[in-house]
């Protein structure tokens, strides 16, 4: 199963059911988005080397499924477009293995179709925002033009949600920073989940900005967010 527009595409769906896929298709077509639909992660992999997707809609179908594989592979080949994963298992620990894969948002089904357009403006819009200065806290640094991070001279790979949830604490260094600032800013307004998924993003980006230099510049103020602060430079 193949559709393909190549470069006049907005949105590369991998879908390994044939009919599931033909109605994602539809229903993002209606929504004015153009669309390659593949079934398999080889091609997608291919497809998204190739063109440059705004976003990425992957279906899970099934514990164990090498769409997480896929998912993982195209991070760790620097592709920065973002991820939206659709999947019928549910759980923190669930949504825990989306967001270390790469994913940038996870959708639980059923999912109304409006949800669905709203997340995936939310990551198209943030993926196309203009470019900020490079925000520096100690030796952590961030490039939003380019969508890279780093301490000192060693890169940092992030997903773009993880990308953006760390931008917001940089952008007030030293300051705490709300859960509820950080669900304005990095999700959309018609995220209907729990907070606490901040929570889960904030654990990520401790395990990769913090634990591997030995350091905590992400600080948690109980009862009110989170503050990022200088460490190391």
């Amino acid at each position: 199963m193949a559709c393909c527009r190549g470069m006049d595409a907005d949105i590369l769906v991998l879908e390994a059911d044939p009919c599931v896929g033909v109605e994602l298709r539809r229903g993002l077509e209606a929504a004015d988005y153009a669309v390659d639909l593949v079934g398999d992660g080889i091609t997608a992999m291919r497809l998204v080397g190739r063109h440059s997707y705004r976003a990425v809609l992957m279906d899970i179908p099934e514990p164990g499924s090498n769409h997480y594989r896929v998912c993982a592979e195209l991070r760790r080949s620097r592709m920065d477009v973002p991820i939206l994963v659709l999947t019928e298992k549910g759980g923190e620990n669930d949504e825990v293995e989306a967001l270390d894969a790469g994913a940038d948002d996870y959708l639980r089904k059923p999912y109304s179709h409006e949800v669905l357009l709203a997340r995936l403006r939310a990551l198209t819009r943030r993926s196309t925002q203009p470019a900020d200065r490079t925000l520096r806290i100690g030796d952590l640094w961030l490039d939003p033009a380019r969508h890279r991070c780093g301490r000192g001279r060693r890169d940092i790979a992030l997903t773009a949600r993880e990308f953006a949830v760390l931008a917001q604490l940089a952008r007030h260094p030293g300051q705490v920073v709300s859960k509820p600032e950080i669900l304005d800013e990095v999700w959309d307004m018609a995220y209907t989940g729990s907070p606490a998924i901040v929570e889960v993003y904030i654990s990520v980006l401790r395990r990769k900005i913090d634990a591997p230099f030995g350091v905590c510049s992400i600080e948690t103020v109980r009862g009110s967010g989170y503050r990022l602060v200088a460490v190391g430079g």
